[in-house]
């Protein structure tokens, strides 16, 4: 999650708990919420009942909202290195191609797609690979082949700390080209 979104997430939990607070204020005889009431004609113990069960569905909501915003860890959409001579910044869209490019070198595999998810503070990695191989026996072992060269790139070469890697490996039983008219 961005920054930014977690700023607004947090400020809008704290406004939600801030409006149970003002659903329980008119359970409670205050003068002017006692007048408002009045006015309406209805019975106290359904606006009491009413206002309590709105207060704690707004109550569950907002704590939801708020552990979400404080928990979810924030998504980032580069890596940068410090130098001597400045700083570099990779994008995740290129990290992906050269991942992607890298495991396209692998005989026997089609339709090679990398989604990569940069999280937290420590910018750990983690990376999900579909693809399809046209093999149909040794797809365990060829699917482990394609994790370690996966992260033999993000480990090696981008100094990037792996958290978990998926491989989905599919066999293409579709040998032929599908041609489109």
């Amino acid at each position: 999650m961005k920054k930014i979104s977690k700023g607004i997430l947090i400020v809008a939990s704290i406004l939600g708990l801030l409006q149970v607070l003002w659903f329980v204020a008119l359970a409670y005889p205050l003068k002017p919420v006692v007048e408002v009431i009045k006015s309406f004609q209805l019975p106290r113990d359904f606006l009491l009942y009413t206002s309590l069960i709105l207060a704690g569905i707004s109550t569950l909501i907002f704590l939801v909202l708020l552990m979400y915003g404080i928990f979810v860890p924030v998504k980032h959409q580069e890596v940068s290195f410090d130098s001597a001579n400045g700083k570099l910044r990779i994008s995740k869209s290129s990290i992906e191609k050269m991942v992607k490019n890298k495991v396209k070198e692998i005989p026997n595999l089609t339709d090679v797609d990398v989604d990569l998810k940069i999280l937290g503070k420590n910018r750990q990695a983690k990376m999900f690979i579909s693809a399809f191989s046209t093999e149909e026996q040794n797809l365990h072992r060829q699917g482990e082949n394609i994790k370690r060269i996966a992260n033999e790139q993000l480990a090696k070469h981008l100094s990037i700390p792996i958290k978990k890697t998926t491989v989905d490996l599919k066999p293409n039983l579709n040998r032929g080209k599908v041609k489109v008219v």
